[in-house]
């Protein structure tokens, strides 16, 4: 005889071991994403090396260069993160279709 208790018992063991796994992935792409991020904006301050010389040779305070640099920087992130909602959003809508038609 099935007993109702071990069954749902073995369901949510195995539930709560795939969490662990897609949490563990979750963190992992995480910190592969910050490494990246990371290092385009180091070779992307190298790349510059010349283009930084030549703003402090025209008279740039240290300030302004810094700005120059943080306002791109925040244009790429904002930039990845509207295309990034919008994958999101398009997901989203899609998701309930994909799951009844490929998975149950």
């Amino acid at each position: 005889a099935v007993v109702p208790s071990s069954v749902v018992e073995n369901l949510f063991s195995n539930i709560f071991k795939m969490q662990q796994v897609f949490d563990s992935v979750f963190i992992a792409v995480g910190f592969a994403t910050a490494l990246i991020f990371s290092l385009i904006v180091v070779l992307g301050i190298r790349l510059r090396q010349a283009e930084i010389r030549t703003m402090f040779t025209i008279g740039s305070s240290k300030t302004k260069v810094f700005e120059v640099i943080f306002f791109e920087l925040l244009i790429m992130i904002l930039a990845s993160a509207s295309l990034s909602l919008l994958m999101y959003t398009i997901t989203d809508l899609y998701v309930q279709d994909f799951i009844y038609r490929f998975i149950i």
